[in-house]
C-alpha cells in the first residue's frame, strides 16, 4: 500500500543533544589544524558565558565579537516581499547577477525560538541554502520583544556555526575517502600488501569555506510592514516607528549578540507621526542608542488603518527629499541610507548614489521583472563581466535546481526513487497530496523571467497547463517541455 511506503522523518535535535559534541571537536580541530586551517574562524574555541541566556555557555564556545559595519555594498538589493523572496527566488536571481544583495522573507522571531532543536526548519528559517554563491544576502526579522530577538539571533548563530562544522566535518571525510581510494589504488598497482601512505589527497578536496559564508551578511529589523497581521495583531514592523526608543532596545539588544551589522528597515513616517522631525528623532534614538548604522528607508509613509498593504504601497505619495535630507542630516555620523519605493530602472542607482544614498532597493518590478537586473553587476558595481546567460540558458539551469528540490521533497515525504509510478498515484488521491510537492512554488518565480517578450504569456499558460494536468512530472521537465513549445511556435526570446 501507499501509506506503507511513506515515512516521515523524526525531528532532528541539532543543537541539544551535539554541543558538548560539537565544542570539543572544534577544540581538537582548531589544536591540530592551526587558525590558517579554518578563515574566519580564529578565536571560536574560547569559553565564554553567553549574556543572552544567563549561566548558559555559548553552545561552541564562541567569543562573540562587537557588531562591525557592513562590507555589503548596497548600492542595489532587492526588498524583502513575504511569499517572494524565498530561497528559489535568491538562487534564480543569483543565475541573473552576483551582486545585487538579496533579502530573505521577514522571519517572526518567535518562529527561531520555538523551532530551534529541528535541523529542518531551522535551514528552512535562517540557513543560507547555498554558502558560495547565494552571498550577498540579508536576513530580515520582524518582532518587538527584545529578548526574543536577541535569542533568535543567538540560536541562528549557534546554527549558522554548527553548519560550518558539520562543513568541515564532511571535507574531513571525503579526504578520508580519497586517502582510502588511493591506497587501494596503489596496492592494486604494486601488489604489495602494505598500505602505503597517501602524500597529497588533500590537494584533491575543495578548500573549507569560511565561518561567515553560512551567515547572512547583515540582520535587518522590519519597520516598515504596514500589514494588519503584523501591525495591529502582532504590534511590530510599521508600528515599532512610534516607539523609537524601543526599536533602539531591540537592535541594542540584536547587536550585543551578533556577528554581523544589524540594520533598520522603515517609513519616512506613520499615522499622524509624519513630520520631518518624527522621522529625524526616530533615526537619531536609533542610531545613538540602538547602534544602527545602515537604514532602509521606503519614501512613503504608513497608515495603520484604513489602508490595506497594497494601497500602502501606492496612495501614500512618495517623499525621495526627506530621505535626502536624511542624507544632510546624517552624513557626518557615519550613518548610510539606502533608499526604497517607486524605482523600477537601475538608471535611478546613479542618480540616488550622487545624492548621498549608499544605494537604491527595488521592490515588486525585481519579481514581476527579475531580467531587469541582467546587466546589474557591470552597469551598477562595475564589474568587468555579468553572468552572462540568455534568458533560456537561466530557465534550463533553475529547471535543473527545481529538479533537485523536487526529488529532495520526495525523499522526505518517503519516495524511495523517486519511482514514477508511485508519485503519480500519490498525486492522483486529491489536491491535499498535489499540494505537498513543491512544484508550483518552484515555478512562481521563473514564470516573469520571460516578462515584456511575446513568449511569456505563452509560457505561462503552458507551465500552468502542466502542473495542473501532469502533477507528478519533475519541474525540468516541465520546464523543458515549455521551452521546447516555444521554440516548436517560433517565438523569439532575446
Amino acid at each position: 500500500m501507499l501509506a506503507a511506503r511513506l515515512r516521515v522523518p523524526a525531528p532532528h535535535r541539532w543543537l541539544l543533544t551535539h554541543r558538548a559534541a560539537l565544542t570539543q571537536s572544534m577544540a581538537t580541530r582548531s589544536r591540530s589544524s592551526g587558525a590558517q586551517a579554518h578563515p574566519g574562524a580564529a578565536g571560536e574555541a574560547a569559553q565564554v558565558t553567553n549574556p543572552g541566556r544567563p549561566g548558559h555557555e555559548h553552545a561552541l564556545g564562541l567569543d562573540r565579537q562587537p557588531p562591525r559595519r557592513s562590507a555589503v555594498d548596497h548600492r542595489l538589493s532587492v526588498a524583502p516581499m513575504m511569499d517572494y523572496t524565498t530561497r528559489h527566488y535568491r538562487h534564480l536571481m543569483r543565475l541573473i547577477t552576483r551582486k545585487t544583495v538579496l533579502y530573505t522573507e521577514m522571519l517572526v522571531g518567535g518562529v527561531v525560538t520555538h523551532n530551534h532543536e529541528d535541523a529542518g526548519k531551522m535551514h528552512r528559517f535562517v540557513g543560507v541554502h547555498e554558502p558560495e554563491t547565494e552571498h550577498p544576502v540579508v536576513l530580515q526579522l520582524g518582532g518587538s520583544e527584545p529578548s526574543e530577538l536577541r535569542e533568535c539571533v543567538e540560536i541562528a548563530t549557534d546554527f549558522w556555526l554548527w553548519q560550518h562544522e558539520q562543513h568541515l566535518q564532511q571535507l574531513e571525510d571525503q579526504q578520508q575517502r580519497q586517502q582510502q581510494q588511493q591506497q587501494q589504488q596503489q596496492q592494486q598497482q604494486s601488489g604489495q600488501k602494505q598500505i602505503v601512505a597517501s602524500s597529497s589527497s588533500s590537494s584533491l578536496s575543495p578548500a573549507p569555506l569560511p565561518t561567515g559564508a553560512f551567515m547572512f551578511d547583515e540582520i535587518n529589523l522590519n519597520c516598515g510592514c504596514p500589514s494588519p497581521r503584523v501591525s495591529q495583531a502582532g504590534a511590530f514592523g510599521a508600528r515599532l516607528m512610534q516607539s523609537p526608543e524601543r526599536v533602539a532596545e531591540i537592535t541594542a539588544a540584536m547587536s550585543a549578540v551578533s556577528h554581523v551589522p544589524v540594520s533598520v528597515k522603515c517609513r519616512v513616517g506613520v499615522d499622524d507621526l509624519d513630520s520631518y522631525d518624527d522621522l529625524r528623532r526616530f533615526i537619531d534614538v536609533v542610531a545613538d542608542q540602538g547602534g544602527v548604522r545602515h537604514f532602509v528607508v521606503h519614501a512613503r509613509k504608513a497608515w495603520l488603518n484604513g489602508l490595506s498593504p497594497a494601497q500602502n504601497r501606492t496612495i501614500p505619495e512618495l517623499q525621495y527629499e526627506r530621505v535626502h535630507q536624511l542624507v544632510r542630516d546624517f552624513g557626518d555620523s557615519g550613518i548610510h541610507f539606502t533608499i526604497n519605493g517607486g524605482f523600477q530602472m537601475l538608471d535611478s542607482v546613479r542618480e540616488q548614489v550622487a545624492k548621498g544614498c549608499v544605494g537604491v532597493m527595488i521592490g515588486r518590478e525585481a519579481f514581476s521583472n527579475p531580467w531587469l537586473f541582467h546587466r546589474a553587476d557591470t552597469q551598477v558595481f562595475g564589474e568587468p563581466t555579468d553572468p552572462g546567460l540568455t534568458r533560456i540558458e537561466v530557465l534550463r539551469e533553475y529547471g535543473e535546481y527545481a529538479h533537485t528540490v523536487w526529488v529532495e521533497a520526495l525523499t522526505n515525504m518517503g519516495f524511495p526513487a523517486p519511482d514514477p509510478e508511485l508519485v503519480r498515484h500519490f498525486t492522483s488521491q486529491g489536491k491535499h497530496y498535489r499540494r505537498r510537492l513543491p512544484t508550483r512554488r518552484l515555478f512562481m518565480p521563473a514564470l516573469n523571467v520571460l516578462a515584456g517578450t511575446r513568449a511569456s504569456k505563452h509560457f505561462k499558460k503552458v507551465v500552468n497547463g502542466l502542473i495542473t494536468d501532469r502533477p507528478h512530472v519533475s519541474p525540468r521537465d516541465i520546464m523543458n517541455s515549455a521551452l521546447d513549445d516555444l521554440a516548436r511556435y517560433g517565438y523569439s526570446i532575446d
